[in-house]
């Protein structure tokens, strides 16, 4: 990349030339720097080797692709949710700064919340969804093909969020429940055909992963195995970014 990120999101979606393309945003650069930038890479030499094209001297050379600089968000993010859908680009939540003096440890959430990028106009909208709540570093996953996210967990700056939220990007419409789990820097699995989410790491989790199905009304969740390390304080908070996958 032109610059190194973390806590930044990736997407490969069809770019400009209808190839498919890789689209980094945000992230920070260091503890207290964090960025709007998103830049993209064409994959198409990657996908087929050995392409070939013309200069205008007329010189044959070797296909390759280089980064391109896209249009920043509106806001700096990090530790949100970012997903493709057909031509479109959408970011959700996240922390675009910190508090200053003795409330230096307090985060900025993002000042907008919901924003798409068009990836054929390079530019970026503000998305509105009625009663979302403003949250960031929360376990989140898309459901399988669709426009909708779960956002589980997560922080308003405050306290940790005990909630689960489906969100529609397309239709604007959000579905919230409480599932008394609250937890935040999780990442989380989502297996559509049952209607099933599962968690994977984060804090409160104490080493266990669990799952919920959605349309349960007892709204629990169920443990399924203690497979990851405990995290027991935030001195430790990098265990959380290294959980491991099952498959079942």
């Amino acid at each position: 990349m032109p610059e190194a990120r973390y806590m930044h999101q990736a997407v490969i979606a069809k770019g400009k030339t209808g190839s498919w393309s890789l689209f980094v945003a945000g992230g920070k650069s260091s503890v207290r720097t964090w960025h709007d930038t998103m830049w993209c890479l064409d994959l198409l030499p990657y996908f087929k080797t050995g392409l070939k094209k013309t200069l205008a001297d007329g010189k044959t050379v070797n296909l390759t692709s280089e980064w391109q600089t896209c249009a920043p968000m509106q806001a700096a993010r990090s530790n949100f949710a970012m997903i493709a859908l057909k031509n479109f680009i959408y970011t959700y939540g996240g922390i675009s700064g910190a508090q200053t003096g003795d409330r230096s440890h307090e985060p900025v959430l993002s000042s907008v919340l919901i924003e798409r990028y068009v990836i054929a106009g390079d530019n970026w909208e503000t998305i509105q969804v009625s009663s979302v709540p403003r949250l960031a570093a929360f376990s989140w996953c898309q459901m399988g093909d669709t426009a909708e996210i779960a956002i589980v967990g997560g922080t308003n700056g405050e306290i940790m969020s005990d909630e689960t939220n489906v969100i529609d990007l397309s239709t604007g419409v959000m579905q919230q429940s409480t599932f008394e789990f609250n937890t935040c820097m999780g990442t989380m699995c989502y297996q559509a055909s049952k209607q099933t989410l599962y968690h994977i790491g984060g804090m409160n989790s104490e080493g266990i992963d669990f799952s919920a199905k959605l349309d349960n009304p007892e709204r629990n969740w169920t443990e399924i195995d203690k497979n990851h390390s405990l995290v027991l304080n935030s001195t430790q908070l990098e265990l959380c970014n290294a959980p491991s996958v099952y498959f079942y």
